[in-house]
């Protein structure tokens, strides 16, 4: 299948500091899950399974500064600059993304600290008034692998490769290898806990939230 992307301007200084202030590009504090009793199903192609597998995950990317700038976050700034106050940046997972059972959908944006964890609804890519979340980054992956483990304590990969991102202020990174990982505890009537939510583009960036909250689908 032909995938048609449509690519973003370049991104500016400007919004890079922001987002280099934001962590966006940092790896963030550890965070710990205690091991869960619920069972494992063994590996599978989750998606062609009737929806077995489905993750809405999102958290907070802290506002964590570098100092001294670490050489692959360009422009390197000394010192960066600090987030907006009453602001604070969020990495949403969602799979599989409604109109295709292998896509993964990532997206990175920005709201108030009070906003609902996760929020009800993805943001809309482009803003429709000026109270919706502004996205910074929004990645579609088809899912090729989906690794899940019980050791050291549970979680998960989905491997795959970028089919669109745009906004693409990671630049354009159009078919390359993408792995999203978590860690999670399962709660019989709550939220999934998560730990340690990452989606790594190899070679181009990392971007890690430390907890965060969703569901976990698991048939």
């Amino acid at each position: 299948m032909k995938t048609t992307v449509q690519q973003s301007s370049n991104l500016s200084g400007t919004r890079r500091s922001f987002l280099k202030s934001a962590g966006v590009l940092a790896l963030a504090a550890p965070a710990t899950l205690q091991a869960q009793s619920h069972p494992m199903p063994p590996h599978s192609e989750w998606w062609h399974g009737r929806g077995r597998l489905g993750l809405l995950a999102e958290g907070v990317i802290p506002n964590l500064p570098v100092e001294p700038a670490i050489p692959w976050v360009l422009p390197p700034l000394i010192p960066p600059p600090p987030l907006p106050p009453g602001l604070e940046v969020r990495l949403r997972a969602t799979f599989p993304l409604h109109r295709a059972r292998h896509v993964l959908a990532v997206q990175i944006f920005v709201v108030p600290p009070a906003a609902p964890l996760p929020l009800p609804v993805a943001p809309p890519l482009v803003p429709e008034s000026p109270d919706d979340p502004l996205t910074l980054s929004y990645f579609e992956v088809a899912v090729t692998a989906v690794e899940l483990s019980r050791h050291p304590s549970p979680n998960l990969a989905l491997v795959g490769h970028v089919l669109v991102n745009n906004p693409a202020m990671f630049g354009n990174v159009t078919g390359a290898s993408f792995v999203l990982t978590t860690g999670f505890v399962l709660h019989d009537d709550a939220p999934v806990d998560f730990a340690m939510l990452g989606t790594h583009v190899p070679g181009n960036h990392t971007t890690i939230a430390p907890q965060g909250k969703g569901t976990l689908v698991i048939r």
